[in-house]
């Protein structure tokens, strides 16, 4: 993914014009997306991806979590952290819908 990063304002653009691409190039209209590959978390972003989705036809069907968290962890901290990084990813998969 980092070759995403790299250009992290082309990673936006290139993100929102995904649900285009996917009707117009490859017929398909259900998006999985993953949280490796989101290049913003801000609510104003997320809602665009939302709304081109949706003037395209698509649907976001799932947000894969990937995060490098441990809920499980005998540490109350790295526990904390896991809910928070959870909570972001719950709250950013309900706004893409």
């Amino acid at each position: 993914m980092a070759h995403l990063r790299q250009d992290p304002q082309r990673h936006k653009t290139l993100l929102l014009e995904l649900p285009q691409r996917m009707r117009d190039e490859l017929g398909m209209k259900v998006i999985d997306l993953m949280t490796a590959t989101l290049p913003s978390w801000d609510d104003a972003y997320l809602d665009q991806l939302r709304s081109n989705a949706e003037k395209f036809g698509c649907v976001i069907s799932n947000l894969k979590m990937n995060q490098d968290v441990d809920m499980a962890s005998d540490n109350e901290s790295k526990r904390q952290r896991a809910m928070d990084v959870y909570k972001q990813s719950i709250a950013a998969a309900a706004r893409l819908g």
